[in-house]
């Protein structure tokens, strides 16, 4: 395999012969690739339910061809089947160049098309239009797609921009948005559960076309786009050189970046507006083309593009064979893609260096103290006052919300019915209905903000939470397997399963991740792999779910509703008792994030450390997950939010994190009970598009002060 290290970038270093052998590799993994692609092709276009007269299969396949079949072979392949498979082609080559722009413009290896809120955006506008009932007759749901991607990459452009736009901020900012837009599609799932499971198929990605125009459409948009980008291809390569050395050498690093991210984002919403959001084949596709040693980008691109296309050709190949029960008629082909795409990562993963994939080529970006907001945090004792100020704020939200419902009390009543005097009718009401929920909120916030701050010094990396590594999807999974197979299962079944999937998905991603030991890199990639099965399974589970879609659907954005004091105390020994013994691990935590070489120099041993640190990340985010359901947000955004006032010194910023996850949990329950009361809103979905504008205010608002 050939070196992906930066130290000799595409055509620019290297000796002559070194360049001659990256060309014959390239056009060897990209010929092999097109016969595969052709063949593919070919036996795509004989998959379909139509039969009898209009059947098109390979015994007739060249005579419709010809002319020489019947009109209804015909039909079928100029009216279906053509323009699925053109469909297939583009989708596959756009979205698989736009992951290989985005790992390179924000050097992560973990960017695809969902990183900068492309898919989340155009997931929204389609179903705000599908429920609100707009008259769509001259603008087809594709382009309604395509405007709402492009909207959501223009707000993180915008505020990415103004607060700095380096890789980091890029990255962080589009989780941020891509958060918020799938929170507020969620909302309005649940709101039109009659919309909902057609919504919920689309947004898996479907290929399927009502003819050939879309797809001629896209055709010249995607090729120019593509040739554009390949043919500056050597440009590519410095941006992975650093931003000091593409500026020695005379280049400006930020708009380099953000024209190639530009592009990706155009080509990823052609993707989209064709087939819907169907993000994994560009995270699969590119680190595919630089296992196989073509790492230059006048070769990478074409590469991916072509490998792109056979990952969607096959799986929806496949889709089409598979008859599946509920609600549907087939797969949706984004399904698919991912239940293959994630073992052939999983593969790549295990195979690469100590350094993970594209090591070297695509870094994490985690690894930079952010800096502090708040001058009071950087003097002795200050952060305790900031701490005292986090712990005041989630007293008096938690006063509030034990407050507020169906009769009002104030301050004075809560506290007395919590001591047990006053109103008995006010004791019933605080106690028995508002308090467990309270509690609930606030041990699985600090849980989830918690675990997320454990990963992501783990892992190094900004975008480190239970969900990318896998742990969320296993839990919820396994939850969600047994809710709808069992609708009356006892409570306390649910977190046994969850602890049970949570676990296996651990278990997974480290037998796979170790070679050696723990690489980081490697760990994260793995962890995707592992999370985005988890999530193929859980949305297949979704749609085919039948009469438990709306119970299915509020199971994995998280909610708190119905809790008793019997959640609180199963989620209560593990929150109490592993919070503490991670905040005695503080130091640890430090240096991990820090990298290998320093923990290494004081006797830390390194990958036994990494496991249990893993383990109470595992075991805080599955209790949590079976009481209150797959809460995603708060493991991502928690710990930054914290970050913001206390860096990165584990000891204060653990504290500091699972105060910050509790009070944005117990607010968005208040809201979620209040606002459209007697209808509740899920507390996953409205802490999501509460906390993440707050999140991107301070994430500008630091930018300003000192950009990273």
């Amino acid at each position: 395999m050939e070196d992906s290290s930066p130290a000799a970038p595409a055509g620019t270093l290297g000796s002559p012969g070194a360049a001659d052998r990256s060309r014959r590799r390239g056009a060897v993994v990209v010929g092999v690739g097109v016969v595969v692609l052709a063949g593919l092709a070919v036996w795509h276009l004989t998959r379909g339910a139509a039969t009898g007269p209009a059947a098109v299969d390979l015994g007739n396949l060249w005579d419709v061809v010809r002319d020489r079949a019947t009109p209804e072979a015909r039909a079928t392949l100029t009216g279906s089947r053509i323009p699925r498979t053109l469909a297939g082609l583009l989708v596959g080559a756009s979205l698989a160049v736009a992951g290989a722009l985005f790992q390179t413009g924000t050097r992560n290896g973990l960017a695809d098309s969902s990183t900068l809120g492309v898919s989340a955006g155009a997931l929204l506008a389609v179903s705000l239009a599908t429920t609100l009932g707009w008259n769509l007759t001259g603008l087809p749901r594709g382009s309604v797609a395509l405007v709402g991607g492009l909207l959501a990459a223009a707000l993180v452009f915008a505020i990415a921009t103004a607060s700095g736009a380096t890789p980091s901020r890029l990255i962080l900012t589009g989780a941020a948005v891509q958060i918020t837009a799938s929170a507020a599609t969620g909302l309005i799932l649940l709101l039109d559960v009659m919309a909902a499971a057609g919504l919920v198929f689309w947004g898996q990605g479907t290929l399927s076309q009502f003819n050939v125009t879309k797809g001629l459409q896209a055709l010249p948009i995607v090729l120019f786009l593509v040739a554009a980008a390949t043919a500056v291809g050597p440009r590519l390569d410095l941006l992975l050189l650093g931003d000091d050395n593409v500026r020695a050498l005379g280049g400006h690093p930020g708009r380099a970046r953000l024209a190639t991210v530009a592009v990706g984002v155009v080509l990823t919403a052609v993707a989209v507006a064709l087939a819907g959001p169907m993000a994994f084949v560009g995270l699969v596709a590119p680190h595919l083309a630089r296992w196989l040693g073509v790492t230059r980008h006048r070769w990478l691109l074409p590469a991916a593009a072509v490998w792109g296309a056979v990952i969607v050709v096959l799986a929806d190949g496949i889709s089409q064979s598979v008859t599946a029960t509920g609600t549907i008629g087939e797969l949706p082909a984004g399904l698919t893609t991912a239940l293959l795409g994630a073992p052939v990562l999983l593969v790549l993963a295990r195979r690469a260096g100590a350094g993970g994939l594209d090591s070297g080529s695509v870094g994490t970006g985690g690894s930079r103290r952010p800096p502090r907001l708040l001058p009071l945090t950087a003097r002795r004792g200050g952060w305790l006052l900031v701490g005292a100020a986090f712990v005041g704020v989630l007293v008096v939200v938690t006063l509030q919300s034990l407050g507020t419902g169906d009769t009002s009390l104030g301050w004075g009543q809560v506290v007395d019915a919590l001591r047990g005097v006053g109103d008995p009718i006010a004791h019933d009401i605080v106690v028995a209905d508002r308090l467990p929920r309270a509690l609930v909120s606030i041990l699985a916030g600090a849980s989830f903000a918690v675990a997320g701050a454990v990963l992501q010094a783990v892992g190094r990396n900004p975008l480190a939470e239970p969900t990318v590594l896998g742990i969320s999807g296993g839990a919820a999974v396994a939850s969600l397997a047994l809710l709808i197979a069992f609708p009356q299962v006892p409570a306390g079944a649910l977190p046994l399963a969850a602890f049970a999937g949570g676990t296996l998905a651990l278990v997974v991603v480290v037998v796979v991740a170790w070679r050696g030991g723990l690489a980081p890199e490697r760990l994260l990639l793995v962890g995707v792999a592992v999370s985005a099965i988890g999530k193929s399974i859980g949305d297949l589970l979704v749609i085919t779910s039948g009469p438990q879609l709306t119970q299915a659907l509020v199971w994995l954005v998280g909610s708190t509703y119905g809790r008793t004091m019997t959640d609180v105390a199963a989620l209560a020994p593990w929150t109490l008792t592993l919070i503490p013994l991670l905040w005695i691990a503080g130091r640890r935590l430090d240096l991990l994030a820090l990298g290998d070489d320093a923990p290494r120099a004081l006797g830390v041993h390194l990958d036994p450390t990494r496991i249990a640190l893993l383990a109470a990340a595992v075991l805080l985010t599955s209790a949590s997950i079976a009481t209150v359901g797959a809460m995603g947000f708060i493991g991502l955004v928690g710990p930054h939010l914290a970050r913001t006032v206390a860096g990165n010194d584990h000891r204060r910023l653990i504290p500091l994190a699972a105060v910050s996850g509790a009070a944005m949990v117990v607010v968005a329950d208040l809201i979620g009970r209040t606002v459209i009361a007697p209808r509740q809103i899920p507390s996953g979905l409205v802490a999501a598009l509460l906390g993440t504008p707050l999140f991107l205010l301070l994430l500008w608002r630091s930018g300003r002060r000192a950009p990273a």
